[in-house]
């Protein structure tokens, strides 16, 4: 099974869209439309996510493997606090969020590396490169 470039695409996103969230945290519309768009993104990344790493287990390295199951585990706190609130006594999940979300984002760039090397053409490998260094900004 073969990664689309849609999801890359959409992984990107997401990871820009955190850097976002992370800074800004005001009550504003702007900032919950973010937030909800984290929230739809992280669920349809995850069952996405979920599903390659059922089907292609065996065929991927040792990072790659580890930061799709730590991307997994990251979901797990987001999904609750899509349950019971971000506010001040769930705090704590927020950050268990954060902490397995951003190892798992480092060791999913080398995969995001490896397919922006095999873009051939210009204007795709152009848009790809600038994917790859908008990903390494948001880090």
């Amino acid at each position: 099974m073969k990664v689309g470039r849609s999801w890359l695409y959409a992984f990107v996103l997401l990871v820009l869209n955190s850097a976002y969230l992370w800074p800004f945290a005001e009550p504003t519309l702007f900032y919950l439309g973010n937030l909800v768009l984290h929230m739809v993104l992280g669920l349809v990344l995850a069952a996405a996510c979920l599903v390659y790493l059922f089907r292609q287990f065996k065929s991927l390295s040792f990072a790659m493997r580890l930061g799709l199951i730590l991307f997994l585990l990251s979901a797990v706190p987001g999904i609750v606090l899509m349950k019971v609130g971000g506010m001040r006594p769930n705090g704590w999940l927020l950050h268990t969020h954060i902490a397995m979300a951003i190892p798992a984002a480092i060791l999913l760039a080398a995969g995001l590396r490896a397919f922006v090397r095999r873009v051939n053409s210009g204007l795709e490998r152009g848009a790809s490169q600038l994917t790859w260094r908008s990903y390494l900004v948001a880090l």
